[in-house]
């Protein structure tokens, strides 16, 4: 009965063992998911941007995006943005970003 019960609890951690990295996986998909979509929007932005010769600091003021939408939400799951302002890991992706298209 003891060796049953041993069994049975083994099958049960693997079992919730392999939804946990079932549970990762989808969530790495979905950051991934998000990065591209965000990365895909940042990157055409700031290209008109560039175009128009605007500074860092404007680029910066027109990303800032509107409260409650997907974007900001996008951009907050990525670490990218809090408390109406973009994180020092936001700026630094968008001003490599920003280097590398005026550079182009």
């Amino acid at each position: 009965e003891k060796d049953k019960l041993k069994a049975e609890l083994a099958s049960k951690e693997q079992q919730l063992s392999d939804h946990v990295n079932q549970l990762s996986e989808i969530k790495a998909n979905i950051l991934e998911e998000k990065l591209r979509k965000v990365k895909s929007y940042l990157v055409s932005h700031v290209k008109r941007r560039a175009k128009r010769h605007d500074s860092f600091e404007e680029l910066l003021e027109g990303l800032v995006p509107r409260s409650g939408t997907l974007f900001e939400e996008d951009l907050i799951s990525l670490g990218w943005f809090e408390h109406g302002e973009f994180t020092s890991k936001g700026i630094e992706v968008i001003s490599q970003m920003y280097a590398d298209i005026c550079d182009s």
